[in-house]
């Protein structure tokens, strides 16, 4: 299966996924040691592709920095494309969401992808992008939805911990419709949360499972283990994902 990923930043799921379609332990060293180990093989990333640029302040003036996934990319050897939305020098929009979004969908098209994967892409997707994509368009979010949808999910998931309104937290994979973090839920991941959790500790215990649960189904889509149109997967898939402590959302047949 051909897949293409879209990202905006660090590129760490992009970079989970190619490692576990790899046996080379000396690139896949910077990754978890709780990540699947590879290969799976059922999968190709045929392509990378980013929005552009990471917006930060510095000193009062915008800077635009390439996303890090551009060197993961380079690294594990696979095409990246870096397709911005058009802006003007003061980093103003000139170019208008729908067309961008024509862009971007007529590039994944003409490279014969299978499947998208979202990987940290932070952008809403225009009903014209998903309608041409759909069912086979996925994202990774960090929060067990339909909780904590949105940005800034372990900040807020630490606040309503200490508010005594969550116990939990995790990550999401899930298929992207219109909505913000609202597509139908494939499987999940959680953790309990600690009284000695802060953004950056439970940040990086939740990057532990999203390296485990994407590649993991990512692989099962691309054997039809798991079939997205009719959202149903295989009994022996949906073991070894409890085994791994992947709870599924989806029909086991």
């Amino acid at each position: 299966m051909k897949i293409v990923v879209l990202f905006s930043g660090r590129g760490s799921n992009l970079e989970a996924l190619l490692a576990a379609t790899s046996n080379n332990r000396s690139l896949n060293s910077s990754l978890s040691s709780e990540a699947p180990n590879p290969p799976y093989s059922s999968y190709e990333i045929v392509a990378a592709i980013t929005d552009g640029y990471a917006q930060r302040t510095h000193c009062g003036e915008k800077i635009f920095d390439p996303p890090g996934g551009i060197k993961i990319a380079q690294k594990w050897g696979i095409p990246c494309l870096s397709l911005p939305r058009q802006r003007d020098n003061a980093g103003k929009f000139t170019e208008n969401k729908a067309t961008y979004h024509q862009r971007l969908v007529s590039k994944i098209i003409e490279l014969k992808a299978d499947l998208v994967a979202l990987a940290g892409f932070m952008q809403l997707l225009t009903p014209e992008f998903v309608g041409k994509l759909t069912p086979n368009l996925i994202n990774i979010h960090p929060s067990l939805l339909p909780n904590l949808p949105g940005l800034d999910t372990h900040a807020r998931a630490i606040a309503l911990y200490k508010a005594g309104e969550l116990t939990e937290h995790g990550v999401t994979i899930h298929q992207v419709d219109e909505g913000m973090d609202t597509g139908p839920i494939i499987g999940q991941m959680r953790l309990k949360l600690l009284p000695d959790d802060d953004e950056l500790t439970l940040a990086a215990k939740v990057l532990q499972l999203e390296h485990c649960i994407y590649p993991f189904l990512v692989e099962a889509i691309a054997k039809n283990e798991i079939c997205l149109t009719k959202r149903v997967i295989s009994k022996d898939a949906a073991d070894r994902a409890m085994q791994l402590g992947i709870e599924i959302k989806v029909n086991v047949r």
